[in-house]
């Protein structure tokens, strides 16, 4: 053991030496991306039936992105952690979904990248939500009133547990994107973000029914 630890020491010392003989060290770079943060806010009632949320980020130039607030101007939650640790290079976004299917459509820059959590309506309670990433892969739909088609680069599909609904449901939504996304559903436009949220009776006629 002692002659290893000896050659490793050895090994580690010659490595060091050439990279300052060879100015290797003096070109390593760290670069920090930078980054959009969406922290999903999920309201009471969604947190008794369950749902699903599909999650899609939306690249956009860094120029569009650099427009964006840092921080919500009034925040939705009580106390949002990641306002405390998010980098302040980067961007914090927050959304409510209250319905049983919901879409988040957010912007991150094109030279950086994005990261999103869901927490209860009422974050003093966090056990109060359970949630599991089903499905993730890119997607899109074809808008039926225009004929053009929109593009989604990634697509997680978050399932959250509830009273009313199961993971097929969610496998479901996500199978039914096209149908969503033309159902005419409630919009709720904020900067660097849209979410789509469907009503029940918008679930039923889009919600592709798996055969039994």
């Amino acid at each position: 053991m002692i002659g290893v630890f000896v050659r490793v020491v050895i090994l580690a010392a010659a490595l060091s030496a050439f990279l300052e003989t060879s100015g290797a060290a003096a070109n390593v770079e760290v670069i920090k991306l930078v980054k959009t943060h969406v922290t999903i806010i999920v309201d009471n009632a969604v947190l008794q039936t369950g749902g699903t949320v599909l999650v899609v980020p939306q690249k956009v130039s860094r120029d569009a992105w650099d427009r964006l607030p840092k921080r919500p101007e009034n925040s939705l939650l009580r106390n949002n952690p990641k306002s405390r640790v998010i980098g302040d290079e980067d961007r914090l976004l927050e959304v409510r979904v209250s319905s049983k299917v919901s879409v988040v459509e957010f912007d991150y820059p094109a030279d950086g990248t994005y990261g999103f959590n869901l927490v209860p309506g009422d974050n003093t309670r966090p056990s109060a939500l359970r949630t599991k990433r089903i499905l993730v892969g890119s997607g899109y739909y074809t808008d039926q009133k225009t004929g053009t088609r929109g593009d989604w680069g990634e697509v997680s599909t978050i399932h959250i547990y509830g009273s009313d609904v199961d993971e097929s449901f969610s496998r479901s939504v996500r199978m039914s994107s096209n149908e969503i996304m033309n159902i005419g559903a409630d919009r709720i436009v904020g900067e660097g973000f849209v979410v789509h949220r469907l009503s029940d009776s918008q679930i039923d006629r889009a919600v592709i029914k798996e055969p039994k």
